[in-house]
């Protein structure tokens, strides 16, 4: 693992991710805090909420943007635009000029914005590190991601209590614009990005169209397309969970126990995403089937447990699985995918497979008023269960072998045809 580390361009891509991991974690603690301070009303910090996640399934959009544009511009912009619109935030509060109203309306702006970040992120990851190297980097990725995470998470009050929340988002401002100076140093080969071309306005608009749809095309008529299919209804439980929890917690032990199944969340996603380099060597409809099934029984547990640590122990045993899929999935998109493509594939699958977030939580809150808080966690447990009915049912996915033998063949992929308008 270190040797990857000695590689110059993974180690700037790398200590960005980190960075603008850094930043968004900031960032989202930050934005609930301050809408909150601003107004000290919860319907506000819904809506700020709301605010910041829709865009992530609105993803696809960028994927065809992401393959034609050169990644390294990408990535610096991106991140340099995002340090420059946060600093807007401490730049009105110093001239006392910040109402809820600025805050509700950069939301979104900077969310979108980062959402062509990590699809040109995996888009240049198998152009700097080897095939056999992709699940390492990617479990790096990961557990950084999901470390950062967790941390920021644990200490928020702290920093916000040391510094102020709006001072919080001039440092934020300040790590976006370091994330886009080590971003400038990446020396990325020319063949990741597509060619320029100097077509009209209207030909590049039917050219981003004909594209969109064949990243859908190309995503739905292989086998990517029940990779999806799996991580829609996965997402649709953890939305629904995620929406319960709160209450639940409350019903286990009190409120306080919401931050240990919050920290018992991010480790089992840790653990799993630590766990996903030895994986590799198994066969991925084995593990699908046999890690969910698990996990699906870990999650009744939990549920029907009065018991707070026996609940906590086996709600942090259910996130393993998941943290070992968000690991070996992208790999093996890189690891088969050209990469010309990789950026509408992967904001495809991560827009259609986010978008039922919500739905999940919709749903949970319907069910919290009119069943047993119990039976309402159960029932998002069981809805889990449908990862493994789908890998056991598909014969294509059930024989689906290691990841370091996955080939385009294995994964049913189209032949691609880039038509020119």
């Amino acid at each position: 693992m270190m040797r990857l580390l000695k590689n110059k361009q993974f180690f700037a891509l790398f200590a960005g991710r980190i960075l603008t991991n850094i930043a968004d974690s900031i960032y989202y603690i930050a934005a609930m805090w301050i809408v909150y301070d601003l107004t000290g009303n919860a319907f506000y910090t819904g809506l700020a909420g709301f605010l910041t996640s829709v865009p992530w399934a609105l993803q696809f959009l960028t994927g065809p943007l992401v393959d034609k544009w050169a990644t390294k511009s990408i990535l610096v912009w991106t991140q340099a635009l995002q340090g420059v619109l946060i600093a807007i935030i401490p730049l009105l509060a110093l001239f006392d000029q910040l109402t809820v109203f600025w805050v509700l309306v950069l939301l979104p702006i900077v969310s979108m914005i980062q959402q062509f970040v990590y699809p040109a992120q995996t888009k240049v990851l198998p152009q700097i590190v080897k095939r056999g190297e992709l699940v390492t980097a990617n479990t790096y990725f990961s557990f950084a991601y999901q470390g950062i995470d967790f941390i920021l998470n644990a200490i928020a009050g702290v920093f916000v209590a040391i510094i102020g929340v709006v001072w919080l988002f001039a440092m934020d401002s300040l790590l976006f614009i370091l994330a886009a100076m080590l971003f400038m140093a990446l020396r990325i080969p020319k063949k990741v990005d597509g060619p320029g071309t100097s077509a009209t306005l209207l030909e590049n608009v039917a050219q981003y169209k004909m594209e969109l749809r064949l990243g859908f095309s190309y995503v739905f008529r292989s086998v990517l397309g029940l990779f999806t299919l799996g991580a829609i209804v996965t997402n649709f439980a953890i939305g629904g969970i995620m929406a319960l929890l709160p209450a639940f917690a409350d019903l286990q032990s009190g409120p306080a126990l919401y931050g240990y199944y919050l920290a018992v969340l991010s480790i089992g996603g840790l653990l799993g995403s630590a766990l996903a380099p030895g994986i590799q060597h198994l066969r991925m409809g084995t593990f699908y089937i046999v890690a969910f099934s698990a996990a699906t029984v870990c999650w009744i547990i939990s549920a029907w447990s009065t018991t707070p640590v026996i609940s906590l122990i086996f709600f942090g045993l259910v996130w393993l699985p998941v943290g070992v899929s968000n690991i070996i999935v992208p790999s093996a998109i890189q690891a088969t995918i050209p990469a010309n493509f990789i950026g509408r594939v992967n904001s495809v699958s991560v827009s259609m497979s986010t978008a039922s977030m919500p739905l999940g939580s919709l749903l949970a809150g319907y069910l919290g008023t009119i069943v047993d808080l119990r039976i309402a966690f159960l029932f998002f447990g069981l809805i889990l269960f449908f990862e493994v009915i789908i890998w056991l049912c598909h014969p294509t996915l059930r024989q689906m072998p290691k990841i370091s033998e996955l080939t385009a063949e294995s994964l049913r992929l189209p032949a691609i045809k880039e038509e020119q308008s």
